[in-house]
């Protein structure tokens, strides 16, 4: 046991002494969670900033050893420079490992290889009596398959062996535009199901336009498709890139394998555009110097500020570099998760893909918030107890994520907003992401996820005392 370990369950017995639960002391990224984090107060913290490493790269079963304080950038970055990559690869730079296997997180390679957690072969995990344990799908694997989603609430991660492959540095990119929404999705199951991309997302626009972009990895550049380079602050963000594809007659263009896994990172997919509009802006301004509630509402005419108004050269060039995902999420943490509570959704909804439409339909027609993201995630083969695409209910193999990331133009509130779509979500036979904002009642949480085996878990590793529980931390009241 190295030193930073030994630290770390110092730490943890010591807490556990004084009868304290534990928290975590984040990395100097910022938390991609929206809630408050109320749940800390009274808790003693740990500091497991210090894994933040590449522990080892076995080149002959292409896995990598690698610590929860990593971020998916430097994640890269460290395989990139040996000629490996990720399989899935969440596309915000500042995620965490730690974070992308708590929090079940995806990427558009997830019809392929499901969520983050599933190409991890085993973890190591301090649990509740202050022993470090050895986790894989063949010891232990009671607790191995409930660690994703669980938050922190069954044992910490100190770090985990995950699957790589070897590199191919460029990625060529296919558009196919629709003008119904059920001929996008008949698409998009056949492009998931058949094998032959490696990467798969969807926008939708409207109900009658959708962009699905496809995309394959390549060894080397084609020198007959334009290149598209997102690096320099004034790029153009990448969903505005797609809106504009969706309207021309552009069919293939070609990425840096860089590029293309963190095109989302500037602007958080669409929520920087938001920053275009100066009413909401300074609504927001208010709200983080505490001037009067009042004083920060909005009207439902600024509601209806349009995310996809195109953001200028001038915009991109001189605030492009305060665009990235870990600096927009510090400007949510300023405390100001409420307010963004009451006037934004930001979700992930997992749907069977037979009930995707009628979910998108429903949000389209009834909320409006647009563009939607659309990606196709892998089912659990087996039991998960909190990951979303752990889904008993049917027969599906294939789940569509659909992020409902915005402002509806309309009087509803955010919450008010987030209870219709959860409910929605539940009665079509579909999970969401606990990242966000969850209003249910405890009775409610409990119908879809099993309190028995939680608590049985938590009793068998002695979690009970020392971990937070799943519902103080991903539930809101009110």
């Amino acid at each position: 046991m190295n030193r930073e370990l030994d630290k770390i369950r110092s730490d943890f017995l010591k807490a556990k002494k004084d009868h304290l639960p534990i928290s975590i002391t984040r990395s100097s990224s910022a938390s991609n969670t929206l809630r408050r984090g109320l749940y800390k107060n009274g808790t003693a913290t740990l500091d497991l900033s210090p894994l933040n490493r590449l522990l080892n790269l076995n080149r002959e079963d292409s896995t990598a050893l690698i610590e929860p304080g990593l971020t998916m950038v430097s994640f890269f970055k460290k395989l990139e420079s040996q000629g490996f990559m990720p399989k899935v690869l969440p596309e915000f730079k500042g995620i965490t490992v730690g974070g992308a296997i708590n929090g079940a997180a995806i990427e558009s390679s997830s019809h392929r290889f499901g969520q983050f957690n599933n190409t991890c072969q085993s973890y190591r995990v301090l649990t509740g009596d202050g022993e470090i344990q050895n986790l894989s799908k063949i010891n232990k694997e009671d607790l191995f398959y409930a660690i994703s989603g669980s938050y922190g609430s069954l044992g910490l991660v100190l770090n985990a062996t995950i699957e790589v492959e070897k590199i191919k540095p460029f990625v060529e990119l296919s558009y196919h535009r629709f003008n119904s929404l059920d001929k996008a999705l008949d698409f998009f199951k056949k492009a998931s199901l058949d094998g032959e991309v490696d990467y798969l997302e969807g926008l939708v626009f409207s109900l009658d336009n959708t962009l699905i972009a496809t995309a394959k990895l390549k060894v080397k550049r084609n020198s007959n498709l334009p290149l598209l380079s997102l690096k320099p602050y004034h790029s153009p963000w990448f969903y505005q890139h797609l809106h504009e594809r969706s309207q021309d007659q552009v069919e293939r263009e070609e990425m840096r394998l860089e590029d293309y896994l963190f095109r989302h990172d500037r602007a958080a997919f669409w929520m920087g555009g938001y920053a275009l509009n100066s009413k909401i802006l300074s609504r927001y301004i208010l709200e983080l110097v505490k001037l009067k509630a009042e004083r920060t509402s909005l009207s439902k005419v600024e509601k209806g500020f349009d995310p996809m108004t195109k953001a200028p050269f001038w915009f991109r060039a001189l605030f492009g570099w305060m665009m990235g995902s870990s600096r927009l999420y510090r400007f949510l943490h300023q405390d100001t998760e409420e307010w963004f509570a009451n006037y934004f959704c930001i979700q992930d909804y997992y749907l069977p893909f037979s009930k995707t439409e009628e979910f998108i339909a429903h949000i389209l027609k009834e909320h409006k918030i647009i563009p939607l993201w659309l990606c196709p995630v892998k089912k659990a083969e087996r039991k998960e107890l909190f990951s979303p695409h752990y889904q008993p209910g049917h027969e599906e193999k294939l789940l569509v994520d659909v992020g409902v990331y915005g402002m509806a133009k309309g009087t509803l509130t955010g919450r008010e907003i987030v209870k219709d779509l959860d409910r929605l979500c539940i009665m079509k036979g579909g999970k969401k992401m606990l990242y966000s904002y969850s209003f249910l009642t405890e009775d409610e949480f409990w119908s879809i996820y099993s309190k028995k085996d939680y608590n049985s878990l938590r009793e068998k590793y002695q979690a009970k005392e020392s971990f937070v529980d799943i519902q103080k931390k991903v539930l809101e009241r009110g």
